[in-house]
């Protein structure tokens, strides 16, 4: 029964994605940041991205020097109130989920730790691998993904 029950829960798993987590709890004194919108390769003129995956190439120099970015962020630092920021940075390709011609964009909605460098409004890094840590973060981000596609679908048909 074991095996069967197993079976049954990984096909209902790729009908309807990983169950929903819960949110993730921020221990007291980390700074962390939500992603208020995010978009891949600014600025591209081609599109790469947008209408058609990216070719194998861009893929591997991609994965090399991480994938272009530029980020809307709701910071909180313990330090003082929450407030925005817009940065600009390279994304490991490992946090995407990139794997030859397959990506998923980081979805706005997105919680990421922050590493404090300084007490400047600007002086903090996004720590990707401490974002890969977190129990559940591929899922949270699926599920972020599909909600972003129900509420455009339904802005379209409204």
């Amino acid at each position: 029964m074991g095996v069967f029950s197993r079976l049954i829960s990984a096909a209902e798993s790729q009908v309807n994605g990983p169950p929903k987590p819960p949110p993730h709890a921020w221990p007291a004194g980390q700074a962390w940041a939500r992603v208020l919108s995010s978009e891949r390769d600014p600025g591209s003129r081609s599109g790469r991205y947008r209408s058609e995956g990216p070719s194998m190439l861009d893929d591997v120099i991609d994965r090399t020097r991480g994938i272009p970015y530029r980020f809307e962020l709701e910071v909180h630092r313990p330090d003082r109130p929450a407030y925005e920021s817009v940065r600009e940075e390279r994304v490991p390709g490992k946090v995407e989920g990139t794997l030859f011609l397959k990506s998923h964009k980081i979805p706005a909605g997105v919680e990421v730790p922050l590493q404090l460098n300084d007490t400047g409004d600007e002086d903090f890094e996004i720590d990707w691998d401490a974002y890969l840590a977190i129990p559940h973060q591929a899922d949270r981000a699926y599920h972020l993904r599909i909600e972003a596609a129900r509420e455009f679908q339904a802005r379209r048909n409204g």
